[in-house]
């Protein structure tokens, strides 16, 4: 029988003052911080044991005893940089309590009766080490490169996820929010969270199985446009309309609609540098601060090689233009997230509020 998600979440921090406006956040979603369990959220109790044990294994441990008695955390909410108790030389970043946990987790998703399991973290960051935290959340698989395990059982399934980036997103999410941020803010931050991962749930047309490269459709995207005084181009060519592109088109603005995929991605780059640098006939050409908006909404089909060749466009063929923004809607927005390369676009990326 599958083992459910729960409405409990492990919350690992010692400042009361992130404690608290963590907990209001959790009530008012309905869920709750972990009270029991003490190997699992009291960082009195972690060091002692670790110091002990010379080692986290302990966590594994409680955390699959947690599983089997009450059922899957919602989530886990911890401070981005921890003193677990090992000593700075095993843990100098301070995040080997949450790598542990993250191990953990990538066990427990290949345990009978949980496939559908998922892993959500979010990292409480303070000012001082915001960029590496965030530079976690971007790149979580860096953190699997660096990751050696004397288990080779446990190393197998580490390079599973390392040479899979499609399933390590599908399984797990993270994500900062700044603990040092007044409490409203906070507050407003794990509330963010939670909503994320209940729109991450909803993406059921990405599955766990197979790969996110579509290496299959040859057909390149067509490229619209529409001029301030109403006209349509597809591709750099007026057209009467576009029956295949569904929902509004805002002037000034680039939709994709069709494939922008692995053997498509050359010739849809190419057109929409095309019609940026040389313009379109009878319209004024885009000068070099002017705001350049790439459209991927559910009319564009886009796969894991999108964000490699988003940056390309961006950093190689549109180098001049600085004012360039990517609006995705939720489903491209996690596919993009989780495609390799992501890093190098994330600033110009928004996700729209479109369903």
């Amino acid at each position: 029988m599958a083992i459910a998600h729960t409405k409990n979440v492990i919350v690992i921090t010692e400042r009361k003052e992130v404690l608290d406006p963590v907990e209001i956040a959790l009530k008012r979603l309905d869920l709750a911080a972990v009270k029991t369990y003490m190997n699992l959220f009291s960082l009195s109790i972690i060091r002692k044991q670790a110091a002990n044990a010379k080692s986290l294994a302990f966590i594994a441990n409680e955390l699959y005893r947690f599983v089997k008695e009450q059922g899957l955390p919602s989530a886990f909410i911890l401070d981005g940089r921890i003193d677990s108790g090992i000593g700075p030389h095993s843990d100098p970043e301070g995040i080997m309590l949450f790598k542990t946990l993250l191990l953990s987790c990538m066990v427990l998703a290949k345990g009978r009766g949980l496939e559908k399991f998922r892993g959500n973290f979010l990292l409480l960051a303070r000012a001082d080490d915001e960029q590496r935290i965030k530079n976690i959340t971007h790149s979580p698989m860096s953190l699997l490169k660096s990751t050696i395990s004397p288990d080779k059982a446990l190393n197998a399934l580490i390079e599973e996820y390392r040479s899979n980036i499609h399933l390590f997103g599908t399984k797990f999410y993270i994500e900062y929010t700044r603990a040092d941020a007044p409490a409203g803010d906070l507050l407003a931050g794990v509330e963010k969270f939670f909503a994320e991962i209940k729109n991450r749930d909803t993406l059921v047309k990405l599955k766990t199985e197979g790969t996110a490269v579509d290496s299959v459709s040859t057909e390149p995207g067509v490229v619209l446009f529409k001029s301030g005084d109403g006209r349509l181009f597809a591709d750099g060519t007026q057209v009467a309309a576009y029956p295949k592109k569904s929902g509004e088109i805002k002037a000034g603005e680039f939709y994709v609609v069709g494939n922008w995929t692995s053997r498509t991605q050359l010739e849809v780059s190419q057109k929409i540098a095309m019609m940026v640098i040389k313009g379109i006939q009878g319209v004024d050409e885009f000068g070099k601060d002017d705001r350049i908006v790439i459209n991927l909404d559910r009319n564009t089909h886009i796969d894991a090689s999108i964000a490699t060749s988003l940056a390309a466009l961006v950093s190689i063929e549109l180098k001049e233009f600085k004012k360039i923004l990517v609006m995705v809607n939720k489903e491209n927005g996690f596919t993009l997230r989780n495609s390799p390369g992501y890093s190098l676009v994330m600033k110009q990326v928004r996700v729209s509020s479109e369903e």
